[in-house]
């Protein structure tokens, strides 16, 4: 993710400022991973990049927005959820895919955890779960908005009642879809997209936890 973030920058495809991350599930890892530094080389790095970190650290967040999706925040022994409900054959998968010391060595693993990088996070952020997700238990979701609230950033935290490890049901996808697309025009300084109909997303089961965006989203919350 860096390296896109440099390559683009540096061809001019980019501004600097002007850069959001969307991702969901293992995309909402790295995402939220990205905004707080996580795998961030300080060797190699061009002179475009090396003036855009001194303008991130002194004004502006390396990325304008994040959008995390159903998002993994711990991994290995640094997380505590029981994902699958303890399933020990699942179990037994990621710790093949983290291998010994990040599966056993909790400070290790906290290392590799936007979970434990949070005081990084200086990006807007909005956070999606799905209530009933048995891979990345929404607890996942609710840590980082308690953070992001005692930090006092931009941005809000929205649960689906009746959704899982992704957002499927289509009232619940215009929604989802359309609170993302309102939260990033805003965060790019675009124009507000269009009004939804409501009837498109009546019935949705969209529960606000959290939401520090100055009314921005509240009209979605109806």
């Amino acid at each position: 993710v860096e390296d896109a973030r440099r390559w683009a920058i540096d061809c001019g495809l980019a501004d600097p400022l002007r850069i959001v991350l969307v991702g969901g599930s293992w995309g909402g890892y790295l995402a939220l991973g990205a905004a707080t530094g996580l795998g961030v080389e300080v060797d190699n790095v061009s002179d475009a990049s090396l003036h855009t970190a001194a303008v991130e650290t002194i004004e502006q967040p390396k990325y304008a927005a994040v959008v995390a999706i159903v998002p993994l925040v711990a991994v290995g022994a640094a997380n505590k959820s029981k994902a699958f409900r303890g399933d020990p054959l699942v179990r037994q998968y990621w710790q093949h895919v983290y291998g010994a010391e990040v599966s056993s060595n909790e400070a290790a693993a906290q290392k590799l955890s936007p979970l434990f990088r949070l005081d990084k996070l200086k990006s807007k952020v909005l956070l999606i779960h799905g209530e009933r997700d048995i891979r990345v238990p929404r607890e996942h979701g609710d840590a980082v908005a308690a953070r992001a609230k005692e930090m006092q950033l931009f941005g809000a935290h929205l649960t689906y009642a009746d959704e899982g490890h992704s957002i499927r049901r289509e009232h619940n996808v215009l929604h989802m879809w359309h609170a993302v697309e309102c939260f990033l025009c805003s965060s790019l300084d675009l124009a507000p997209p269009p009004s939804l109909d409501p009837a498109l997303t009546h019935g949705h089961s969209c529960t606000v936890q959290w939401d520090n965006t100055h009314g921005l989203l509240s009209g979605l919350y109806e």
